[in-house]
């Protein structure tokens, strides 16, 4: 009897914690009656202001918004540029009944069309004309999050095992570090090293190209783009990681990525060398460096960009090292560069023995196999974008390589019957060695004066 009891206890207590509801209503202008869209609505718990649920309200003004708590008042929060702030506290139905509320005037604030504080602080979603914004103080991570940590807390987002991004289930394939890109992608390094406690903001918008960038035109929606806005008394100073281990057999290990930033200066450096046939950077670290999704893996390495880095049968030394630089030079014009060495050294023995068994006799064969090679590869890529002036825009991407390929091995092998007598051999060698030098301009023009 008393175990039945506690169970019934746990199982009551349980649906309280699940308790759900449903808000909605409608938005007026308080002067004009007209229905308010895109006004942020959201619910959060009264004790420590952590968000619930959220929405937006539609053309018509209406918004429902939904969710579950565990207390039986919520805060009922409204906001949207250019009108005073709106704060009610909710007293949720036991039996979950949805709630209906009277329509709700919005007093308009004319002197701030700008930010909308609510008791001092920014809603931690709203939505301004096409951007979907989240103030990253409203989300509670651990101490020393990364922004990657922080994006995994936010309504709507999605981060996977690599380090992908969706938004409402639209794909992420761009972010963005102050506006401007970082490391030549679509930044996860940034997401990986850079500290939560640095950002101000993260702002989606649907990804747009240069052109339609340039020309004010809009996006077709198939995609997002992140923009990690940084705290102006944060944007400069240095960041990255590093680590390093030894073994027996004088086996070791190192990875190690530093930054530095300065408003719209960016410089950054990576390095990492081993020989146990690992890469050393994840893949979607590895990914954005190298600005490219087509990649294999093979014995622990990874081959992306045509550059191999770890892995390999035998015992394999890789190295890979990259810098990379950005910056404005005045209004209308933007540079970067990045600089990538790749190499790996590759040593493979191997002895075996077989017995191979045939009706006329059975015959043994020793055979052995070894191997040395080396990869070296170096990359320049440039991006060079000068705005002329609003119709005319010139885009340059000059990118160089030099790679050099080495190998060489040779083989032996020996069959003999059961009485020792010979009954072949063989021997055969390889060398080989190739190298490649690639220049491009990629020089593009665009004029959009007679368009």
């Amino acid at each position: 009897m008393f175990k039945n009891a506690c169970l019934l206890f746990a199982f009551i207590s349980f649906g309280v914690q699940a308790q759900k509801f449903e808000i909605s209503g409608k938005l007026l202008d308080s002067i004009t009656r007209e229905t308010l869209e895109g006004a942020t609505v959201f619910t959060e718990t009264l004790k420590d202001s952590t968000l619930i649920s959220y929405t937006i309200t539609d053309a018509k003004g209406d918004f429902s918004v939904s969710g579950k708590s565990s207390k039986q008042k919520i805060n009922l929060l409204i906001s949207f540029v250019g009108y005073a702030p709106i704060k009610k506290v909710i007293l949720l139905p036991k039996d979950e009944d949805p709630i209906t509320l009277k329509p709700i005037e919005m007093l308009q604030k004319v002197e701030s069309l700008s930010d909308v504080l609510i008791e001092g602080r920014v809603p931690p979603i709203r939505i301004k004309q096409d951007t979907l914004e989240y103030n990253a103080g409203s989300f509670r991570t651990k101490e020393g999050a990364t922004i990657e940590d922080l994006l995994r807390e936010l309504p709507g987002v999605e981060v996977d095992e690599n380090g992908g991004i969706k938004v409402n289930g639209v794909e992420v394939n761009k972010i963005l570090v102050g506006g401007k890109e970082f490391f030549s992608g679509d930044g996860s390094i940034a997401t990986k090293n850079l500290l939560k406690d640095m950002v101000e903001k993260i702002q989606v918008v649907d990804t747009r190209s240069d052109s339609q960038v340039f020309r004010g035109e809009k996006a077709d929606g198939k995609s997002k783009t992140i923009n990690i806005k940084l705290d102006k008394d944060k944007n400069k100073g240095v960041f990255g990681r590093l680590a390093a281990g030894g073994g027996t057999d004088e086996r070791y290990e190192y990875a190690g990525l530093a930054n530095y930033f300065n408003d719209d200066l960016r410089l950054s450096v990576l390095s990492g060398g081993n020989n146990i046939n690992t890469s050393g950077f994840t893949f979607g670290e590895l990914r954005e460096v190298f600005n490219t999704y087509a990649y294999t893996t093979y014995n622990g390495g990874i081959s992306i960009g045509g550059r191999r880095i770890g892995g390999g049968d035998g015992i394999v030394n890789s190295k890979v090292t990259g810098a990379n630089y950005a910056d404005d030079l005045g209004k209308n014009l933007e540079v970067s560069s990045d600089y990538f060495y790749t190499a790996t050294n590759n040593y493979f023995d191997n002895i075996s023995s077989s017995e191979n068994i045939r009706p006329e006799g059975n015959y043994f064969t020793e055979s052995s196999y070894n191997s040395t090679g080396n990869q070296d590869k170096h990359e320049i890529n440039t991006h060079i974008k000068l705005a002329i002036d609003s119709s005319w825009m010139i885009d340059a991407r000059p990118k160089f390589s030099y790679d050099k390929n080495f190998s060489r091995g040779s083989s032996t092998s020996e069959s003999r019957k059961e009485n020792g007598d010979l009954r072949n051999t063989s021997t055969a060698s390889n060398y080989g060695i190739t190298e490649s030098t690639n220049f491009s301009t990629g020089l593009a023009t665009k004029n959009w004066t007679n368009s």
